[in-house]
């Protein structure tokens, strides 16, 4: 998956997530309606292309965190989850 796929389907799914959100629904759960339209956003593209195999599926990985960072500016990932991102500890009770 290269970087023009990366633009072509983070942009789609910021257009579209753009438009959905304007229902409250969408809102309440921002997070996971990111993380699965820039799944099947990703998926969709792959089969597409007819570049869905096994030695291909990091680069679909990879390729899904990067649309889903682009689709998390939407809403900002943030503030769609302050609770879970401000209550990261260390396991060991340590600093770094």
């Amino acid at each position: 998956m290269n970087a023009e796929a990366i633009v072509l389907i983070g942009g789609a799914v910021a257009g579209l997530l753009q438009v959905l959100k304007t229902s409250t629904f969408v809102k309440r759960y921002a997070l996971l309606w990111v993380f699965g339209i820039s799944l099947l956003a990703t998926l969709l593209w792959g089969w597409s292309e007819g570049t869905l195999m096994r030695e291909t599926a990091f680069q679909f990985f990879a390729g899904w965190v990067a649309v889903t960072t682009v689709a998390a500016g939407v809403f900002g990932i943030v503030k769609a989850a302050p609770g879970q991102v401000s209550e990261i500890r260390s396991s060991t009770g340590g600093g770094a």
